[in-house]
């Protein structure tokens, strides 16, 4: 019997070659990331992922602003993003154009930190920077991890050994050597970014903004699931088990990396009572937490609401354990404005809690 082609020697002496099609594709493939060393921001501009594009809807926001230094920045989690500036505004006794408030869902540290190196000229007429706290900032997490593309994509060098995986360091590494190198996208993600090759920088986040992300593809972040239960959601914000080298490293370098002149207010803002009642646990890591976000950023001005009776708030002012409805927001722009106002005095002031008394 004839044996079968797939044993010929003949059929193993045939060197395997691509098709059209094939190197086309690959052609493609070769142009777009040659193409990307020259603008790397145009891939920067597709969001794949829901932290690239909480991200990219500040980053575009205000590079689209025709005031791109205001003097006082609301760099906060979801729970700010729908402040109104003009309240603020009115409480500090300042212009409403004068505040920009770049708050979004799962807000970091590292986060804020890599916006202002990305964009020093929103510090240049800064005085004040708003950041308010939740637990999952210090931790890695479902909200925060250093295996994030955004991260590996935009860490500077110093951060590399900061990053506990030798793998995702190498892969930080071979990010600033080749830009996004690590990134596996979409065919409709690599389609999009070599269009943005010929766009403008206004044009290219622009086109960021009024890209909507499928909800496919937001990842599950609790911080976005308008139908995350309770329980997941105290989960996800409560301090987590393994501490973020890069996040508290983040927060110490921020006031650092400030102007002088610029202050820094880190704000513990009310939760519900249910969440209030899970932190207090023992075993919770949130007396820690106080103590650590201290020592992380001693220069900061540090502003503790331990319970939202102080500001005149009740259970009816929260939509779920953190965030705030319309009416619970008119309350925490009054708090703010009682507890930010004395950071437009000169000189410096003490941390203090709620009551008044300074934070132990």
């Amino acid at each position: 019997m004839k044996p079968s082609s797939i044993f010929s020697f003949d059929t193993l002496q045939v060197r395997p070659r691509l098709t059209g099609p094939a190197w086309a594709a690959l052609g493609i493939f070769v142009a777009v990331r040659l193409a990307l060393l020259v603008r790397p921001d145009a891939f920067l501009t597709v969001a794949d992922l829901e932290t690239q594009y909480q991200y990219l809807t500040v980053e575009g926001k205000h590079r689209l602003a025709e005031n791109r230094s205001p003097e006082i920045i609301i760099a906060g989690t979801s729970r700010l993003s729908a402040l109104s500036t003009e309240c603020l505004a009115e409480r500090l006794g300042c212009p409403p154009e004068s505040i920009e408030n770049y708050s979004r869902a799962g807000n970091s540290y590292w986060r804020i930190l890599a916006f202002l190196r990305r964009n020093p000229e929103a510090m240049k007429n800064l005085r004040l920077l708003i950041i308010d706290l939740l637990p999952f900032q210090m931790y890695q997490g479902p909200i925060l991890s250093e295996t994030d593309p955004l991260f590996l994509a935009l860490a500077e060098p110093d951060e590399w050994n900061r990053i506990a995986s030798p793998w995702n360091r190498a892969v930080a590494m071979a990010d600033r050597v080749v830009p996004y190198v690590s990134e596996r996208r979409r065919v409709i993600g690599w389609w999009d970014a070599f269009g943005r090759l010929s766009m403008d920088e206004r044009q290219q986040y622009q086109a960021a903004l009024d890209t909507v992300l499928p909800a496919s593809q937001r990842g599950g972040n609790p911080e976005t699931a308008a139908s995350t239960p309770d329980e997941e959601r105290m989960s996800a914000y409560a301090p987590g088990d393994a501490p973020s080298q890069v996040q508290q490293a983040a927060l110490s370098e921020l006031r650092a990396f400030l102007p002088k002149e610029t202050r820094l207010a880190l704000v513990w803002l009310p939760v519900r009572d249910d969440f209030v009642e899970s932190l207090s646990k023992p075993d919770s890591g949130y007396a820690e937490l106080r103590t650590l976000v201290k020592t992380k950023a001693p220069q900061a001005e540090l502003i503790w609401v331990e319970h939202g009776s102080d500001w005149g708030m009740t259970q009816a002012d929260f939509v779920d354990v953190v965030h705030f409805t319309p009416e619970g927001f008119d309350k925490v722009c009054a708090g703010m404005g009682a507890a930010l106002a004395p950071l437009d005095q000169p000189g410096p002031i003490e941390a203090q809690s709620q009551d008044g008394s300074a934070i132990p």
